[in-house]
């Protein structure tokens, strides 16, 4: 897949599939953001206890090929110096739950005739690069490139629901930011982290043909 742009306030966020180069990272990224924006609907014990299990890059989204992370431009214009790599924002699909063990892997159609729904994931924005259109940026490459992955897939199956349905798996906090893509809260659930920890998150989804607001397609 080839990098998407996605203006902003004169900044050009560089949105590309992540890669096992990007571990160290993210692995930063996820800390700063989750440990700077979750503490507004978790208690400090049960994030003492989260944080490290939910702040690690895993190494099946880095690899899939439709898990993006958002690099800030690297060249200063008032210097045209190059700068360091900076990592911003990541999220991104899989075909399946995170429940299952293998990524992108299509499935066939189970018995019933139902396919697996996309779920989107481990989306996390750098505070500093907060309400700057980092998180919009991902949904964009997101929702564009699984739209192409079904119109290529299924584009001739008359059973395919298409714009396909989306389900999320998402903090407290995020709910409201799911909720301006069309997604909609299902039930409140418990995912168990460790045998002593379970987390609070939402089942959200997106039912098939609701538009997002502030999508472009490409």
């Amino acid at each position: 897949m080839s990098a998407a742009t996605t203006k902003m306030e004169r900044t050009e966020w560089i949105v590309r599939p992540a890669c096992l180069d990007d571990k160290e990272l993210v692995n930063d990224l996820l800390w700063k953001s989750y440990s700077n924006l979750l503490n507004q609907d978790y208690d400090d014990d049960l994030l003492g206890a989260a944080l490290p299990k939910i702040t690690v890059a895993r190494e099946d989204l880095l690899t899939c090929g439709t898990w993006y992370v958002v690099e800030a431009p690297t060249t200063d214009p008032s210097s045209s110096r190059e700068s360091p790599k900076q990592l911003v924002g990541c999220g991104g699909f899989t075909l399946h739950s995170p429940t299952k063990t293998t990524c992108n892997v299509r499935s066939d159609d189970d018995e019933t005739g139902a396919r697996d729904v996309p779920h989107l994931r481990h989306f996390a924005t750098d505070p500093d690069f907060a309400r700057r259109g980092i998180a919009s940026a991902v949904w964009n490459r997101t929702w564009n490139d699984l739209c192409h992955y079904y119109s290529a897939t299924y584009g001739d199956d008359n059973n395919t629901s298409f714009p396909p349905a989306m389900e999320v798996y998402s903090t407290l906090t995020a709910e409201s930011f799911y909720a301006s893509l069309g997604f909609r809260t299902i039930k409140e659930t418990l995912i168990p982290l460790s045998d002593d920890c379970l987390f609070p998150a939402l089942l959200m989804k997106r039912e098939t043909n609701t538009q997002p607001r502030g999508v472009t397609h490409s």
